[in-house]
């Protein structure tokens, strides 16, 4: 079993270390984000109890690995279109191969596909590192920040509105020790960074199979992975 507090220090240690990979060099931060999808596509099946979950977790996969490579040979996102296509077709595929009779067809095909984006997602911090590594130091430590008050004891609203007041907080001042940020924009990725990681808390806790050790890494990966965006928006704009 993993409570809540075991799966915001998961997530704070592994952006934690995503930044000192960030730091060593774009080679690190690739095999680092490629470990980070494959034990998220591990557990994510678990996490929403789904039919066939090593074939999900095949396909998303597949789809991280994939989406990396694609970003690092055309340093930007121009490939993740067909790679998300990709991951959808092989979803389905999974699908006909299956011998179980193919109970919940629709649920498993829509998890499936989820777990594809998110993985994509993740491979924003990969990209905005290419031209804007303090970006991503910046959303690594934003999420250090709000992983670190989701881990206090306190009821489900309080923990997250203290989460995103941290993280937004740390933001804003990452962002005044880099000028070619500054501190409104790193306000602002700091908001969203809070936000998503109080909405994965008081998400992920509602979830029957989170206290289960792979469904708990993948609820304590997700924030991460899913972050990937916002951080390669404020990426191409500093």
């Amino acid at each position: 079993m993993m409570a809540a507090s075991s799966r915001a220090v998961l997530t704070g240690a592994v952006a934690g270390l995503l930044a000192l990979a960030a730091w060593w060099g774009d080679v690190a931060l690739a095999v680092a984000l490629v470990a980070v999808g494959v034990v998220y596509a591990f557990g994510w099946p678990r996490l929403v109890d789904i039919p066939s979950k090593r074939g999900s977790w095949v396909v998303v996969t597949l789809a991280t690995v994939a989406a990396l490579a694609s970003a690092w040979w055309t340093e930007g996102i121009d490939g993740l279109a067909v790679v998300v296509a990709g991951g959808v077709i092989a979803s389905f595929v999974h699908q006909m191969a299956r011998k179980d009779g193919r109970p919940r067809l629709t649920e498993t095909v829509s998890a499936t596909v989820t777990g594809i984006l998110v993985v994509t997602a993740g491979v924003g911090w990969l990209v905005a590192a290419f031209t804007a590594l303090e970006v991503v130091l910046l959303g690594a430590a934003a999420l250090v920040a709000a992983s670190a008050a989701t881990a206090i004891p306190a009821r489900g609203p309080v923990v997250g509105a203290v989460a995103a007041v941290a993280a937004t907080a740390v933001g804003a001042g990452v962002g005044l020790v880099f000028p070619m940020i500054g501190p409104v924009p790193g306000l602002l990725l700091g908001l969203v960074v809070g936000v998503v990681m109080a909405l994965s808390h008081l998400l992920f806790n509602e979830f029957p199979a989170v206290g289960h050790r792979r469904a708990a890494l993948a609820a304590g990966l997700m924030p991460l992975l899913s972050l990937g965006a916002p951080v390669l928006v404020l990426g191409s704009f500093v």
